[in-house]
């Protein structure tokens, strides 16, 4: 129920921000293209070495919409996306990522160092070539930001992210957990006859515990809380700092062991990372740190070479690192 209360308000945001749409003012049409390659040292999320996968990937994005202010102090933008990820070893991740968003500005004054404030609201569907991930996501943001000096601006804010995997998948079947216990050993000799056969037993047995949907191990929420702090190093460069904590639900791909089975809330086969590896929900605290280096590329490009770092805490003392490099191009039209 709580999946389709979080839908309903981030769609409530989504109608708000049309129905708040001005009817004239300065408007224009924006596009932004861009590309970026990454590496991630532990894409499986795992805490033991030996079910950690490495990978790089390609990720090409195109965003575009409309822009409208119809003041000094508030805009209005809507914006449709669409992402492509194509993975170098790991195909089954190979994904397609389309949605839109609404986004309302608006700053406090006059003056480069007034704050502003931020919203957005975004649906998106994604699909992948291990349709098990496939998923709706949904997302919300308030961002307060203000400039600190002439070459630093920094800013803070609040997000909220509920991903809806698809839930009418068939559940696997792979059996979770110990197999059957030891033989018995040889059937004794003869002997005396044990007598006459007992009464009816108390009936068949109950069997396994039905498995959740193999959607359900990828449908998490998790709020967040960030901060972020750009330094202008040149006229044409820039370091950006930033730093998140999310409270939530993560995803994580293993072997199956006794702790992880029991700290989990979901889990599923998960073909992508060869067989006997699945995929658990865990409730986990995740801090996030990233260093990006940018450079300004003719009037309307950047170029970012970037390292960020996840510590991710679960239940269970399940805990495990993330390490990501980056380098990417984006241009704005």
């Amino acid at each position: 129920m709580h999946k389709s209360l979080n839908r309903a308000c981030l769609s409530t945001g989504l109608l708000g921000v049309v129905m708040l749409w001005p009817v004239q003012g300065m408007a224009e049409f924006f596009i932004d293209l861009g590309g970026e390659f990454t590496n991630n040292d532990n894409l499986s999320r795992a805490e033991l070495d030996l079910d950690t996968r490495e990978d790089t990937f390609l990720a090409f994005t195109a965003n575009g919409g409309y822009f409208y202010q119809p003041g000094d102090f508030t805009s209005f933008s809507l914006l449709g996306k669409f992402e492509a990820n194509r993975f170098d070893t790991f195909d089954g991740l190979d994904s397609l990522t389309m949605g839109i968003g609404g986004r309302i500005n608006h700053k406090f004054g006059v003056g480069d160092d007034v704050p502003s404030l931020d919203f957005s609201v975004n649906a998106d569907r994604a699909t992948f070539d291990n349709d098990v991930r496939d998923a709706w996501i949904y997302t919300a943001s308030a961002t307060l930001s203000r400039r600190l000096g002439e070459r630093v601006l920094g800013g803070i804010g609040l997000s909220y992210e509920t991903r809806d995997g698809d839930h009418d998948l068939i559940a696997v079947d792979d059996p979770v957990g110990p197999g059957p216990g030891p033989s018995p050993g040889p059937s004794p000799g003869p002997g005396p006859s044990p007598g006459p056969s007992p009464g009816p037993g108390p009936g068949p047995s109950p069997g396994p515990a039905p498995m959740p949907a193999p959607g359900d191990s990828f449908s998490t929420d998790s709020a967040q809380l960030f901060a972020f702090v750009d330094v202008d190093l040149t006229a044409s460069s820039w370091l950006s700092l930033g730093y998140q904590y999310a409270d939530g639900e993560v995803t994580s791909t293993a072997t199956p062991t006794e702790y992880i089975v029991a700290a989990s809330t979901a889990i599923t086969n998960d073909r992508v990372f060869g067989s006997g590896m699945f995929a658990y929900r865990l409730d986990a605290k995740t801090h996030r740190y990233n260093l990006d280096w940018n450079f300004a590329v003719r009037e309307t490009g950047t170029f970012l070479i970037g390292v960020e770092r996840q510590n991710i805490e679960a239940v269970g003392n399940i805990d495990y690192d993330v390490t990501l490099f980056r380098a990417g191009l984006l241009f704005s039209f």
